[in-house]
């Protein structure tokens, strides 16, 4: 009597799994903090990648066909340019962003890099921007560039809490990984004084009119003589709207000056 046996076996593939990335640096950022990281991405043209490895501010989309996503996860651009769109939002104006992504490429891969904020009507080149990582090496397709870059922006003097980020690379680039914080602390640049934008009667109380910036706080002080200085109401923050106060007790003397500190 023979006795068969089915021997059978299974092969499991190990797909990649996300972690968080070695060659990024932590900007230190105070105040309300916001942070993000994409390290496996699984749409490679015209759907947005959610953060994969931390955070669940911003989506990244890549907007040129002529890419796939390769067995890495990463984002390769094999007929175009890869035209990467990261778009965000924050409860609360920002004050400084810092992006950081990883590209593999020839030499001159990264280009472009941008950031638009009021309904992408207003273009700022960063801040500051450097190269953070770089290995060289050579494959079968040529010399190749494993290389992470930094930019920053400095929002001083807007209130932007909706914005994008626009950044090129090379065709037969690879996007490998991204970082993204964002902080409501502002850079200690120096103060711009407000304008005082009129006086006028409201209610039976005068009412001081300035224009702000954001990042910056406001006090309208009051003086019957120009020596004697008393604040009026409570400090404002500005926004870069122009903000009214009024006061009170501004119709009870002879006179009455005004001015408004910054700070």
């Amino acid at each position: 009597m023979k006795t068969l046996y089915t021997l059978t076996s299974l092969a499991l593939l190990a797909s990649p799994l996300a972690a968080q990335s070695e060659i990024f640096q932590d900007p230190g950022y105070e105040g309300t903090t916001q942070y993000s990281e994409w390290d496996l991405f699984s749409y490679a043209y015209g759907t947005g990648n959610a953060p994969d490895v931390a955070g669940t501010v911003g989506l990244i989309t890549q907007r040129a066909d002529g890419a796939m996503i390769a067995s890495s996860g990463n984002i390769y651009g094999f007929g175009n340019n890869l035209d990467v769109s990261l778009t965000a939002d924050s409860p609360e104006p920002l004050g400084q962003i810092s992006l950081q992504y990883r590209l593999l490429g020839q030499e001159g891969a990264v280009l472009d890099t941008s950031l638009w904020i009021n309904g992408g009507e207003t273009e700022l080149e960063p801040t500051t921007s450097a190269e953070i990582y770089r290995e060289e090496f050579g494959t079968s397709y040529g010399d190749t560039v494993d290389v992470a870059v930094a930019y920053t922006w400095d929002l001083s003097g807007y209130s932007v809490t909706s914005y994008e980020i626009v950044f090129d690379t090379l065709v037969h680039s690879s996007l490998d990984q991204v970082r993204l914080d964002t902080t409501t602390e502002f850079l200690g640049v120096d103060l711009i004084a407000p304008e005082l934008v009129g006086t006028t009667i409201e209610n039976g109380m005068p009412t001081v009119r300035f224009t702000t910036t954001a990042g910056q706080s406001y006090q309208l002080m009051a003086s019957s003589d120009r020596t004697t200085w008393t604040a009026v109401g409570a400090g404002v923050e500005g926004d870069g709207s122009v903000h009214a106060v009024s006061d009170p007790t501004g119709l009870t003397g002879d006179a009455r000056f005004y001015l408004v500190v910054a700070q």
